[in-house]
C-alpha cells in the first residue's frame, strides 16, 4: 500500500510503500545526479538495499510516467497477493530490456532476500540459453548476473567473457562495462589501452558514461596519448547528454583554459548544470564564483546557497567556506554557533584550517566539544 507520495525540488517525485514486512521508497528525478529512478528497500533483516537505473535521454514527463507505471504495477501485484520484495526484484529485472536504461543494478541484499523467500537454489539464469545462441542482450544480462551474483555465483571472469561477446556485437552498455573491467583489472588483467578501446566503441554510439571516461583517458594519458582537445570533445558530448561528471569537468576545462579558450562564464554555465543535479564539487565552485563575482555577477546570498548545498552533502571545503560566511557575515548574519557547527564538520573530515581556527577561537568562536 502507498504510505505517502509527494513532489520535491528538482522535479523529484517520491512514493513510499509498504506491505508490512518491507518498506519501499521510489524516487524519480530529471535533475538528480543519478538522473532517473532510484529505489530504496528496507528489508526485515534491517539491511537497506538501493537499486538504480539511468535514463539520461528521457525528459521529465517520461521519467515521471515510468514512476506512475511502476507504482501502479506494484499496487496491482500487491492486491493479487504478491510480496513487495519479489515484485520489486522482478520489475527491475524486466526494466533491463528498456531502450532507455543504461544499467539496472540490483543489490545482492535484495537478491539474497528474494532467493530465501522463493526457496531457490543456485541456478543458471534463463537468459543463458539465449546468450549461448548469440543474443547480445541476453549475453549482456548474463554478464550482469555474474557481476552481481544473481542466480549464479559472482565471477568476474565470466562477466568479462559475456560482456565481450555482447560488446563484439555492438552492445554499447556492454562495451562500456567491458571498458570498466579492463580499467579496474576485474576479470581480466588491467589494461588501459583495452579500456580506452571499448569505451571509444561505446562512446561513438553515444553512451554518455563511456564518453566521459574516454575524456578522462585523454586527460590522464591512460591507454591513449594525452590530448586536451580530445578531452574537451568527449567531455562536451557527455555533458550535453546530462552527465554531471562531464559537466563539472568541462567547467574545469573552461576555468583552466585546458583544450579550450579560458572562459569563466562558460565554466560557471557547466558547473551550474552539474550543481543542479546535486554535484557537490560544482556547487562548491559556484559558491566561490558567486562570492568572487567571477564569471557571474557577485551575489553573496547565492554563494551561501551553493556552499550550503555542497556542505550538506559532506564537502569539507564547502563546510569550511560556509562557516567562514557565518564568521564574517558574508551573505548571512554573523552567527558564532553556525561557525562552530560547520567548521567542526569540516574539521572532523580532516580540514586542517577549520580545526586550527576552532582551536584558536578565530572570529570569536571556539569549539567547546
Amino acid at each position: 500500500m502507498i504510505l505517502s507520495q509527494g513532489k520535491y525540488p528538482f522535479g523529484t517525485i517520491i512514493t513510499r510503500m509498504s506491505d508490512g514486512d518491507v518498506q519501499f521508497v521510489i524516487s524519480t528525478s530529471k535533475e538528480g545526479w543519478l538522473r532517473g529512478l532510484t529505489t530504496y528497500v528496507q528489508l526485515p533483516t534491517g539491511t537497506t538495499a538501493a537499486k538504480v537505473f539511468y535514463m539520461p535521454s528521457m525528459n521529465k514527463p517520461a521519467i515521471h510516467a515510468i514512476h506512475s507505471m511502476l507504482v501502479e504495477s506494484i499496487e496491482e501485484n500487491l492486491k493479487a497477493g504478491g510480496h513487495l520484495a519479489i515484485i520489486l526484484h522482478d520489475l527491475l529485472l524486466s526494466l533491463r530490456d528498456s531502450q532507455y536504461t543504461q544499467e539496472v543494478v540490483i543489490d545482492c541484499n535484495l537478491t539474497d532476500y528474494v532467493t530465501s523467500l522463493r526457496g531457490d537454489t543456485e541456478q543458471i539464469p534463463e537468459s543463458k540459453t539465449a546468450a549461448e545462441q548469440g543474443d547480445a542482450q541476453a549475453q549482456y544480462e548474463l554478464g550482469l548476473c555474474y557481476r552481481f551474483g544473481e542466480g549464479v555465483a559472482k565471477n568476474d571472469i565470466e562477466v568479462v567473457k559475456w560482456m565481450r561477446k555482447a560488446a563484439e556485437q555492438g552492445h554499447a552498455t556492454a562495451q562500456n562495462l567491458l571498458g570498466n573491467c579492463y580499467y579496474q583489472g576485474e576479470g581480466a588483467a588491467k589494461d588501459d589501452a583495452e579500456a580506452a578501446k571499448w569505451w571509444r566503441k561505446a562512446a561513438e554510439q553515444g553512451h554518455a558514461s563511456a564518453q566521459f571516461h574516454l575524456g578522462l583517458c585523454y586527460h590522464k594519458g591512460e591507454g591513449v596519448a594525452k590530448d586536451d582537445m580530445e578531452v574537451v570533445k568527449w567531455f562536451r558530448k557527455a555533458a550535453e547528454q546530462g552527465d554531471a561528471d562531464a559537466q563539472y569537468n568541462l567547467g574545469v576545462c573552461y576555468r583552466d583554459g585546458q583544450g579550450v579558450a579560458q572562459d569563466d562564464a562558460d565554466a560557471v554555465k557547466w558547473w551550474l548544470k552539474a550543481a543542479e543535479q546535486g554535484y557537490a564539487s560544482a556547487q562548491l565552485n559556484l559558491g566561490i564564483r558567486y562570492r568572487e563575482g567571477k564569471g557571474v555577477g557577485k551575489n553573496e546570498a547565492e554563494a551561501v546557497k551553493w556552499y550550503r548545498k555542497a556542505a550538506e552533502q559532506g564537502d569539507a571545503d564547502a563546510q569550511y567556506d560556509l562557516g567562514l560566511c557565518y564568521a564574517k557575515g558574508i551573505g548571512v548574519a554573523q552567527n558564532a554557533a553556525d561557525v562552530v557547527k560547520w567548521w567542526r564538520k569540516a574539521a572532523e573530515q580532516g580540514h586542517a584550517t577549520a580545526q586550527k581556527l576552532l582551536d584558536a577561537g578565530a572570529g570569536g568562536v571556539r569549539d567547546a566539544a
